[in-house]
């Protein structure tokens, strides 16, 4: 996020709804997690340690989420994926202790990036823009699991056998997540994934393929997993949002209220 401004709004320490939407969003991944066969998810206080035993560094790690965190165990945890061969990373909210520069530091994840964490607090009255025809993916429908995979993996632009671990048939089945599909003029053209857990809505994974950018399809298809959050009794919707996604999800109406620094390895 080093390229454009973000603005932070109503960004206040310990403000009770960015804490509420932080605490979804890890009961979330926690649910995500317990899809993966081989996968791990540890809390405890202001820590999470997690693992898919997927190559790719997000996918494991650390989240530091607050001043209570130990960094022995964040230490210990980063040492024994790095001795398992696992890429890995550090995600930490705003309100983290200040060892987590130097830990990123001794573990050689010399990348930074500042990821906003961003609100929004009608998703009831967001509109789903006509042109974009959205489908719910059915975890029984093989084809459309795969389609929903290979669009996440095109539209970030990664291997479809790592990236389309977080969109199974497994993790479809889960009563709190939902991916959906989207098409114009009959040709697939983009995907999401949302999550429901304590009244809000997490939305996830919006990947649209190069050929099939700026035409809108990702507005309308974050729209779709916010219109079915809120029909399901979403209050609020969250995301972490990327460089190229920001300036869509701040026109929607999404504010920014923390910035993480995170920690990977160097490219």
């Amino acid at each position: 996020m080093s390229n454009i401004a973000v603005d932070l709004h109503e960004a206040r320490e310990n403000d009770p709804s960015t804490q509420r939407a932080v605490t979804a969003f890890t009961s979330a991944m926690r649910i995500l997690w317990s899809a993966f066969p081989d996968g791990a998810w540890r809390d405890s206080a202001d820590l999470v340690r997690y693992d898919t035993e997927q190559p790719t560094p997000r996918f494991n790690g650390v989240v530091v989420l607050g001043p209570e965190a130990d960094e022995e165990s964040a230490s210990q945890w980063l040492d024994a994926l790095a001795g398992r061969g696992l890429p890995y990373c550090i995600l930490s909210r705003p309100s983290a202790p200040e060892w987590v520069a130097g830990l990123a530091s001794r573990h050689h994840l010399d990348r930074v990036e500042h990821e906003p964490f961003m609100i929004h607090s009608s998703p009831a009255e967001v509109v789903v823009p006509q042109g974009t025809v959205i489908s719910r993916v059915d975890p029984e429908d093989a084809g459309e699991v795969a389609l929903a995979q290979q669009l996440f993996a095109d539209g970030f632009e990664g291997p479809v056998e790592v990236l389309g671990s977080l969109m199974t048939a497994e993790v479809l089945r889960l009563p709190e997540m939902e991916a959906y599909v989207g098409r114009a003029d009959g040709q697939p053209c983009t995907t999401g994934f949302g999550t429901l857990t304590d009244g809000h809505v997490g939305v996830f994974n919006i990947a649209t393929p190069p050929a099939y950018r700026t035409r809108g399809h990702g507005h309308a298809i974050t729209a779709a997993v916010m219109a079915a959050g809120a029909a399901a009794g979403a209050h609020t919707a969250y995301l972490q949002a990327s460089e190229m996604g920001y300036p869509i999800y701040e026109r929607m109406g999404f504010r920014a209220v923390e910035l993480w620094p995170s920690y990977y390895p160097a490219e």
